[in-house]
């Protein structure tokens, strides 16, 4: 199943393993006594197959798997869609649909304990771990009026931004060179001045000194 595939993560299970392809499909192969291999069997496998996808039967049909976990006899995925998927053994809840019935094939994890907006971030188990571990990411808080923008470029090469936004709320700026980069990798420039009720401005004098360069504005 992994010829001329690009194997990206892998996970090592009690007995058995996994593998996250590039394209969003995995594959596992070893023991498969509690249906950990997601095939839709129980037979052992000494090569990799695929987890089943089959619409209507697998809740993975459609997705694309972005991360992967192993436990004991259980296995984990999680979807570019914030959603996640689980099969295997379930003695103890670990699969987290609200049973504890055994699953060959992928079924959804229960995300009704989720608030409105929020999105399952991560997955983890373990090789002797019989439960599940997940992050949850709250949505981004949204000011309460959108930003209307504004911008010029200052006679001495300086470039200043202009937006109105609730009066009262703090903001700060970001700016990068290259917008390949991660936001974590920008760099702060400073505040925003509200020049007067509702009315913002932001100045930075280095602009000039860059061919191009990027902003983000955002509330702490």
């Amino acid at each position: 199943m992994l010829a001329g595939k690009t194997v990206v993560a892998v996970a090592a299970g009690g007995r058995y393993s996994a593998a996250l392809c590039s394209d969003g499909t995995v594959a596992a192969w070893g023991d498969n006594f509690w249906g950990q291999l997601g095939d839709n069997t129980t037979t052992e496998r000494n090569v990799p197959v695929a987890v089943n996808t089959v619409p209507g039967v697998s809740a993975l049909f459609g997705k694309t798997v972005v991360a992967i976990a192993a436990g004991s006899g259980h296995s984990v995925a999680l979807c570019s869609d914030g959603t996640v998927a689980a099969w295997g053994a379930d003695y103890w809840g670990q699969l987290g649909d609200n049973t504890r019935t055994q699953r060959n094939v992928p079924v959804a994890v229960n995300s009704t304990p989720l608030a409105v907006g929020e999105r399952f971030t991560r997955v983890c188990s373990g090789s002797f771990a019989d439960h599940t571990l997940a992050v949850v990411a709250a949505p981004a808080t949204i000011a309460c009026c959108p930003i209307t923008l504004s911008s010029a470029l200052m006679s001495n090469g300086s470039f200043s931004l202009f937006f109105t936004n609730t009066s009262g709320t703090s903001f700060s700026v970001l700016t990068t060179s290259n917008l390949s980069l991660p936001l974590s990798h920008w760099a702060t420039v400073g505040g925003v001045t509200e020049v007067s009720p509702g009315q913002f401005q932001f100045t930075d004098s280095q602009a000039m000194n860059s061919p191009q360069r990027f902003f983000q504005v955002r509330s702490p």
